[in-house]
């Protein structure tokens, strides 16, 4: 009896592990050639796509550069202009100084 349940067991197994098999084979997709010239072409268009899109942001990204460079040298033109004025009213501020000391001596020597 217990040989006999061992092998009906054995059976079972066996027979469930084919089946297992059977279900596996039909998950697998079948390759036709039209379902295959399917796939390639969607591969082919996903590559596409990735290529236009790298094109795309490698654009993007040289723009931002330029840009970038652009805004540095406009404010190391503003950086310049500032310190001119800067000089240039500083020393017309001194020369103001000096006519007022020039000013205040000559209004002492007149007194």
């Amino acid at each position: 009896v217990n040989r006999r349940m061992a092998a009906m067991r054995a059976d079972g197994k066996a027979g469930q592990q084919q089946q297992e098999g059977e279900d596996a084979e039909e998950d697998l997709p079948s390759l036709t050639p039209r379902t295959a010239t399917r796939e390639l072409d969607e591969e082919r268009e996903r590559r596409r796509r990735a290529e236009v899109r790298t094109e795309q942001l490698s654009r993007f990204i040289k723009q931002a550069e330029a840009d970038a460079k652009k805004r540095e040298t406009t404010n190391r033109q503003l950086e310049a202009d500032r310190d001119n004025w800067k000089r240039k009213w500083k020393t017309e501020l001194d020369r103001m100084h000096k006519l007022q000391a020039e000013s205040a001596r000559q209004v002492e020597a007149v007194q």
